[in-house]
């Protein structure tokens, strides 16, 4: 039999088109299970906002790639930047066939990026999926580093003796500038903007400190550390989602935590998560994590915590 692979534009997804195409990032979820993902992820593909492309076998939809402009990250660095959310490949092809549809399909976004004057794509990957890994190697796309993800889940208040002077609540608007200083000089510099040499590092720093007040208009949740009423960290939650396909369950983002560097090596960082989760489990079921692998303090920090670890992603940039 031929093997015919065709690219297509706007592709249209029927009940079954996406049965056999994994999402393994919600692994372990409570109560979650490979029927309602499989739901999710056809609502997100439909209701996608952003362009996708999908490469046919004999007909049937072998793989899916979904992208997306970033417009804040255009506008901060000045040049078009694009994020590949999703590339995902139908897992009961024959890894040959497989493999070259991939390729076709990177290729294909490979013209539009052209067309479109796109200078700097990133994307993560499922770090399992060798068909999609080696694919990007192939088509020399940049590995940077590896992702693991976590969820928290706990009914119980976490206690934690400290003293009556330390509190945690919403972020003051005349904080911002304090925190936008500090993280500027002091985010994890191992992470993949840092990593990555054609980036400019003064500008990174400053899309740290920018990241803050971007996320407060935003209406994200910024919880503040205070020590006799003088902020010391942030902690930043994306805001709260509600995942309908998982039974309406409610998701709290954790994405930004910073601590002044004079009060680091204190048991701060610990009192400031558990108070951090304390007051997020009134508003979520579950509590996610994102961080480098490699960043071994925060890996210690949330398996201190009981968070439970889950998924493994590999890292990409691409310049065009």
């Amino acid at each position: 039999m031929n093997t015919k692979i065709e690219i297509i534009n706007k592709p249209e997804f029927d009940s079954t088109s996406l049965d056999n195409f994994s999402l393994n990032n919600f692994n372990r979820w409570p109560g979650v299970d490979k029927g309602m993902i499989c739901n999710h992820l056809k609502h997100i593909l439909t209701n996608y906002g952003g362009l996708i492309f999908a490469a046919s076998i004999n007909g049937t939809i072998a793989a899916v790639l979904a992208l997306r402009k970033l417009e804040w990250d255009t506008n901060f660095f000045n040049f078009n930047c694009y994020k590949i959310d999703y590339l995902l490949a139908n897992n009961t092809y024959d890894e040959n066939v497989l493999s070259l549809a991939v390729k076709q399909l990177i290729d294909h976004y490979f013209l539009f990026a052209k067309k479109n004057n796109i200078k700097f794509s990133y994307c993560s990957i499922d770090s399992s999926n060798r068909i999609i890994n080696r694919a990007l190697v192939e088509k020399r796309f940049m590995y940077l580093l590896a992702w693991v993800d976590g969820f928290y889940k706990s009914e119980k208040i976490i206690e934690n003796n400290t003293d009556s002077e330390n509190n945690v609540g919403l972020i003051k608007e005349n904080e911002l500038e304090f925190f936008k200083d500090i993280a500027a000089d002091n985010y994890f510099k191992e992470g993949r903007f840092y990593l990555d040499s054609r980036f400019d590092i003064k500008k990174v720093d400053k899309m740290y400190s920018e990241l803050i007040s971007n996320s407060y208009l935003n209406k994200d949740i910024l919880l503040v550390y205070r020590i006799n009423d003088r902020p010391v960290g942030l902690f930043i939650c994306k805001r709260i989602e509600t995942f309908s396909y998982f039974n309406a369950m409610k998701i709290a983002p954790l994405r930004f935590l910073i601590i002044e560097p004079t009060q680091r090596g204190k048991g701060l960082s610990y009192d400031f998560f558990c108070k951090t989760l304390n007051y997020l489990k009134n508003y979520s079921d579950i509590v996610t994590t994102g961080l480098e692998i490699h960043n071994i303090p925060s890996l210690n920090l949330h398996s201190k915590l009981n968070f439970t670890f889950n998924y493994t992603h590999n890292l990409y940039h691409y310049w065009h």
